[in-house]
């Protein structure tokens, strides 16, 4: 069963008024340093930032450079107002806080990636959606978790 977290976050507050339909969003996290400690902490952090949060069932894949300890990932599905871009750089800034090194590829403290945004598709030089991501076994593993379908999300209730 998903663990859902609810926020207090100023997105959730702005949006107390009318309901709109806002897109689906899927991420995932992963992590191979601090592991448990580092993705506790990235959902904290996007709780406060994001309403109501559904995080996955937890998954250990190996290093795909095969140098590097295992990592941890999850994914986390969301509504937000924000646009696709705006989810990009929240993650972006999330791995920089967490001290994400590009130049040591088997050492990765926190990835951050957005899966998909409600049913866009973009293709940009900084912006592929749905991802690739969205192919990996063990993603579609941890989508299912979710009890979600990748071809839902862009779906209202």
């Amino acid at each position: 069963m998903p663990q859902v977290l609810g926020s207090k976050s100023s997105e959730a507050r702005a949006s107390s008024g009318a309901k709109q339909a806002m897109p689906k969003v899927l991420i995932s996290l992963g992590s191979n340093l601090n592991r448990e400690q580092n993705i506790q902490q990235a959902i904290e952090q996007l709780s406060e930032r994001f309403a109501e949060l559904m995080v996955s069932a937890q998954k250990e894949t190996p290093d795909y450079t095969e140098a590097g300890a295992p990592y941890l990932n999850v994914v986390v599905a969301f509504e937000t107002a924000y646009s696709p871009w705006s989810v990009r750089s929240v993650l972006k800034q999330l791995e920089n806080d967490f001290g994400r090194d590009r130049s040591q590829p088997a050492k990765v403290s926190l990835d951050a990636d957005l899966l998909q945004y409600g049913d866009k598709m973009i293709h940009t030089g900084l912006l592929k959606l749905p991802s690739d991501d969205m192919q990996l076994s063990h993603i579609q593993a941890l989508i299912k978790t979710l009890e979600l379908e990748p071809e839902d999300s862009g779906s209202s209730k």
